[in-house]
């Protein structure tokens, strides 16, 4: 397609309810996708997952092909990054004209991933509250006692720059003016209301108009309900009588990163600390205070991982090599003075030791195998998030390293308000060597 063209097509209002009609959706060159519809094998986020394709996961890939839903199918030939994240900012593709409209052809064949999308000339930004839970656990302060220990953080969660399709902002434009115009003259008709105009926007939930939308640069929709009940133990998605809900191909504005999962895991359990050892380490060339790290951190991972530590002058290098560590294996890399580090360690430390600062690593069983997820006393079994790189992920790991301290038993534990949990290995709770009633970081 060349230039800024734009193509129309026609789309249904509801895949399965005819009489709700048809919708215009004008695609062209440039286009939004979700970003978690986008699996980067080649960066950062392949890296950490070993270099394999996530299991079910049938949407787009390098090298691969998709169907844009209601279009074309388009094959992704190229990567363009962020120059220091390197992570992907713009997928240049192929698009094959002769797959217009769900047509199949010998040549290409079934393609069977299909992924929403938003041209971008056209879409219309607007405001999104995403509520969600107020509380992260079933039944809330049934641990501790206290209620307010299972407030979810990210109960609501704000998006500025969404993208819709102009068909959801014009019909949020013509009930504005309705209500208004109600207002003005009176009617003897039942009263219209903002939350009447209501979508689904494709996996993502069910959206209604706010009442603080004004015009087409302040138009705001609230999540109302989630795809699934998550509370339960099946994965049946939420249904809804509500025959005047539409669908919706939305897009959350680029760079938001991997859509959070809809299940609500306290930060304790999103955390992948394992066991590694360190197999190399030497001083950072450019920085005193830093230390540069081979660490093996599991046997499935065929390269050890680069970490960079602040540990330079802390302790000697020569007791480093060969120790076993707890490590924190699913935080986003980052490079730290010119050097990619792709792994933390987890490090206790005492500023009250006479005014010098002494700082020990976690001490793990030489026993326990690299790449044992350690886990809490008295918590569930931990469901580590694959990345923790969107703002809520960085948010709970900032919780979760501010609650994490060594005990008067030199043992590291988790401290809720009235409790402590132990942070545990399969022969028993992780500690340090001297260190009491230390911090971690």
């Amino acid at each position: 397609m060349a230039g800024s063209t734009i193509e129309n097509f026609e789309a249904p209002c509801h895949p399965k309810l005819e009489d709700l009609g048809k919708r215009a959706l004008p695609f062209g060159k440039n286009l939004y996708i979700e970003r978690s519809d986008f699996f980067d094998l080649e960066g950062p986020e392949g890296e950490a997952n070993g270099g394999r394709i996530p299991k079910g996961f049938k949407r787009l890939l390098p090298e691969g092909m998709v169907r844009l839903r209601y279009t074309y199918v388009i094959k992704c030939d190229e990567v363009l990054r962020d120059s220091e994240t390197n992570e992907p900012t713009e997928l240049m593709c192929t698009l094959y004209p002769e797959t217009r409209a769900g047509v199949t052809t010998e040549r290409i064949g079934r393609v069977k991933g299909i992924i929403q999308w938003v041209e971008a000339q056209t879409g219309i930004k607007c405001e999104i509250n995403q509520y969600d839970r107020l509380f992260q656990a079933e039944e809330p302060g049934k641990v501790s006692g206290d209620v307010l220990d299972d407030l979810n953080p990210d109960s609501l969660e704000i998006f500025k720059n969404a993208i819709v399709e102009p068909s959801a902002a014009m019909e949020a434009l013509n009930l504005l003016a309705e209500i208004r115009a109600q207002k003005i003259k009176g009617s003897s008709l039942e009263p219209l209301y903002h939350s009447s105009l209501a979508y689904q926007f494709e996996r993502s939930g069910f959206f209604a108009l706010d009442p603080s939308s004004t015009c087409l640069d302040n138009i705001v929709f609230n999540r109302v309900v989630t795809l699934k009940d998550t509370w339960s133990k099946g994965s049946k998605k939420t249904k809804t009588e509500d025959s005047n809900k539409r669908n919706r191909g939305e897009d959350k504005a680029q760079g938001r990163g991997a859509k959070k999962s809809d299940i609500v895991i306290e930060d304790a359990r999103r955390v992948a600390v394992r066991a590694a050892t360190i197999l190399e380490a030497k001083p950072h060339p450019d920085a005193d205070s830093l230390i540069v790290c081979k660490v093996d951190c599991s046997k499935e991972e065929v390269e050890p991982r680069t970490v960079v530590a602040g540990l330079g002058g802390k302790i000697p290098i020569e007791e480093l090599i060969g120790r076993k560590v707890a490590c924190v294996t699913n935080l986003k890399p980052a490079r730290v003075r010119g050097i990619e580090s792709t792994a933390m360690l987890l490090v206790a430390f005492d500023k009250n030791n006479g005014g010098y600062e002494k700082t020990e690593l976690l001490d793990i069983p030489k026993s326990i195998a690299n790449g044992e997820l350690l886990s809490f006393e008295g918590k569930e079994t931990s469901e580590p998030d694959a990345m923790m790189k969107s703002k809520g992920a960085l948010k709970a790991f900032d919780r979760f390293k501010g609650n994490l301290k060594v005990n008067i038993n030199r043992e590291v534990v988790y401290a809720g308000k009235e409790k402590q949990f132990r942070m545990m290995t399969k022969s028993g709770p992780a500690q340090v060597l001297t260190l009491k009633d230390a911090s971690i970081q």
